[in-house]
């Protein structure tokens, strides 16, 4: 008999396994529909998945994504602006705390 503990123990490993089951099954079918929707997009929904999944992509994938052939020219200068603005707002918050130390 296992103890309550031992319980728990296997019970959360088999939780972990249904969510892993679960995503991995999610991934497969968005990696199935996801031609047949960016060719079905409209224009505005096409330029803005594009731009927010650049947005969080690493560098080195954000240059990937960037060459598919459905990719609207325009996202690269709506990503440009937006990291433009988060590396702005970074810099004033870091000015902020340094206000702050020396205050």
């Amino acid at each position: 008999m296992l103890s309550k503990t031992q319980t728990r123990i296997l019970q959360n490993i088999l939780d972990g396994t249904e969510r892993s089951l679960a995503e991995t099954a999610i991934q497969s079918v968005i990696r199935e529909k996801l031609p047949r929707f960016l060719t079905e997009a409209d224009a505005n929904l096409l330029r803005d998945f594009f731009v927010q999944i650049e947005i969080i992509a690493s560098e080195a994938t954000g240059r990937k994504i960037s060459t598919h052939p459905l990719r609207p020219s325009e996202v690269t200068k709506l990503v440009e602006t937006h990291k433009a603005e988060v590396a702005r707002l970074k810099a004033e918050a870091e000015k902020q705390k340094e206000k702050v130390r020396k205050a």
